[in-house]
């Protein structure tokens, strides 16, 4: 008995090799998807880093900082004078792009103006007193109203500068008599190196929040696109804080055998014009010391850490739910 075999229809056979076509992943899409996925793991990468930094330009971690650091007994300021400086130095280092700092003329800028103000009340206050820290503030702030006044006799201007202590609270230019009385003594206030570095850090900084911001938006926009591919998502969620954990234990191991080496490197890398090493005893020094930064470097690791962590948690969870 022959067994008939049931002839296929050639439109069906077709429709389903069309079907399976489409299940298949375009070698081209693929690509491109996969490209996409390998540049959001970049940029998270560099936003995961960027928030440990973010933390650290904050005000209150700065003057917790300096609060427990700072001791410096030889200092011609007392520790609150020198806390309330170094916030003072602060806000100078991080003023916004649209307030420019202005280090070449006289009078200087509006953010100038600030710190010098700062700096020259205390110096005026610290000067009222009968020890020797005091004499010594009080002269040489007698020495810097001396050589302002001088040049400003020698330029044809009208001398309106006192040498006494009792009405020093009635300049307005203070920028002009902090610049002269850090190039006098650098204990007393920041000289012109120390303010041209301040300055550069202004520019380094406002650059790398720049950076920051657009990294932030690029890595919002790719994963928002890679919502729908949720393998791709999960794994550039994984790759980028592995891959940022490896660079800060590497950087945490440098700094913890040498820290000064470690510091060193870092500012050579960003201040190759050398500006950026400065006297033991200078006030610049004394208000923000070695253990400042390197308790602003250990907060940096740590939230880095916390949201690379965040981060594999979230990229583990999708990759769980993917595979249900």
């Amino acid at each position: 008995m022959k067994t008939s075999i049931p002839s296929r229809d050639p439109s069906r056979d077709t429709c389903q090799n069309a079907q399976i076509k489409n299940h298949l992943p375009q070698p081209g899409l693929s690509i491109g998807w996969t490209a996409l996925a390998g540049i959001a793991s970049l940029l998270l990468a560099s936003s995961l880093f960027a928030s440990g930094f973010i933390v650290c330009t904050l005000r209150p971690v700065s003057a917790l900082l300096a609060d427990h650091t700072i001791d410096a007994p030889s200092s011609p300021y007392d520790h609150d004078s020198l806390v309330d400086m170094a916030l003072a130095t602060r806000d100078y280092t991080l003023s916004p792009p649209w307030v420019p700092l202005d280090t070449t003329s006289e009078a200087g800028g509006k953010a100038e103006q600030a710190l010098a103000r700062i700096i020259m009340d205390h110096a005026r206050a610290s000067s009222q007193g009968n020890d020797v820290r005091s004499r010594i503030i009080a002269e040489r702030i007698h020495e810097a109203y001396e050589a302002v006044e001088e040049k400003s006799i020698s330029s044809g201007a009208a001398s309106t500068a006192t040498t006494t202590a009792t009405t020093m609270a009635t300049t307005t230019n203070d920028w002009a008599y902090v610049c002269v009385l850090g190039d006098l003594d650098a204990s007393v206030a920041l000289d012109s190196a120390s303010l041209a570095h301040l300055a550069d850090c202004n520019r380094l900084i406002n650059a790398a929040l720049g950076w920051i911001a657009a990294s932030a938006v690029g890595t919002i926009v790719c994963l928002v696109t890679l919502r729908h591919h949720r393998r791709l998502l999960a794994w550039a969620c994984m790759c980028a804080p592995l891959l940022l954990i490896v660079l800060l234990a590497l950087c945490a191991l440098w700094a913890s055998i040498d820290f000064v080496g470690f510091f060193s490197a870092f500012h050579r890398l960003f201040f190759p014009q050398g500006n950026w090493a400065f006297p033991a005893q200078s006030l610049l020094i004394t208000m923000l010391p070695e253990g400042f930064w390197m308790g602003m470097a250990i907060l940096w690791l740590a939230v880095s850490a916390l949201t690379c962590m965040i981060s594999l948690v979230v990229g583990r969870h999708l990759l769980t739910t993917n595979a249900r």
